[in-house]
């Protein structure tokens, strides 16, 4: 019996290029453990799929670094895919035919029993759709139909690229249902690409944040809240920012502008701290504000300050 912890994806310095000159992909050592839901984020462009080709096999990894629930994959190939649902980009879908007719040429292709094509229509909320043909189908209802599609073998992992893109906030928010749906009463482990945090946090259990080919952060999302924390800044405006700028820089990093004072805090009470220490030194406070930044603003900077070293 496998341990439920056992890392389902995990890659050592995996590298990639299209060329022998440069790599695309830089030492990408991912840990995908089974029953999360994987969060594999970063600006178009950054090497998500790319990435995910080299896990389905769909490019070949040069230095043999992958491993698929515990195995190596070059050497573990069909036993390892096997267990393995896919969506990259948007399905390809027989939109003259039904979502019925679809999952049904797929199902005799992985050699599934018949009722699971019903199984499937009915954990995707597709059943009353079912022999409407796909072309009819709304964006989020082919998105999930692909969905569909990907479960029909009942998969332990699922690899989605971007299964959010071009979805309307409602269409964004039944995915995400559904995702966690699928999570927990199957406990199919989900790794999933996306270049938006907003909409992506509000499911995942683990991210890995990827730009220029290159790993920037990989953890909890309690962990990437935490690096949120460590970014706190108070604006204090005062009747006299030399002084108060004298008292406050021998305590805290702090920078002025005009009648403003901007003050790195590690954390909230030492809002407190600060008000009390220029009140006693007679110094007036017209306005104080908290700055932190929220979870997109912090994925926004660590990609669009990253430079390439």
């Amino acid at each position: 019996m496998q341990h439920k912890h056992q890392s389902v994806i995990q890659t050592t310095n995996l590298a990639f290029g299209f060329s022998n000159k440069k790599s695309f992909l830089k030492s990408i050592n991912l840990k995908v453990e089974r029953g999360s839901i994987y969060g594999f984020l970063g600006p178009n462009g950054a090497g998500k799929t790319t990435t995910i080709r080299l896990l389905l096999g769909l490019l070949r990894d040069q230095n043999n670094s992958i491993s698929l629930f515990g195995k190596n994959l070059l050497q573990n190939r069909i036993t390892s895919l096997s267990k393995i649902g896919a969506l990259i980009e948007q399905p390809s879908l027989y939109e003259h035919l039904s979502g019925h007719d679809n999952l049904e040429i797929t199902r005799q292709l992985r050699k599934v029993p018949k009722e699971k094509i019903d199984d499937v229509l009915q954990t995707v909320r597709l059943s009353e759709a079912a022999h409407k043909k796909v072309k009819a189908y709304s964006l989020g209802m082919k998105q999930r139909l692909g969905i569909a599609l990907a479960l029909l073998a009942e998969p332990e992992l699922l690899i989605l690229d971007e299964p959010v893109n071009g979805l309307d906030p409602s269409g964004m928010m039944e995915m995400r249902e559904l995702l966690k749906m699928i999570n927990k009463k199957y406990y199919t482990t989900i790794f999933l690409s996306s270049h938006l945090l907003s909409e992506v946090e509000k499911i995942v259990t683990h991210v890995g944040i990827i730009n220029m080919g290159e790993m920037l952060f990989q953890g909890t999302i309690a962990e990437l809240y935490n690096l949120q924390k460590k970014d706190l800044k108070v604006h204090v405006q005062v009747d006299n920012t030399a002084a108060a700028l004298a008292i406050l820089k021998t305590t805290y990093s702090v920078s002025s502008d005009d009648d403003c004072l901007d003050i790195i805090i590690q954390s909230r009470e030492e809002v407190n701290e600060i008000i009390q220490l220029l009140i006693d030194n007679n110094i007036k406070i017209y306005e104080a504000t908290m700055e932190n930044k929220n979870l997109e603003q912090l994925f926004l900077s660590m990609t669009h300050n990253y430079t390439v070293s």
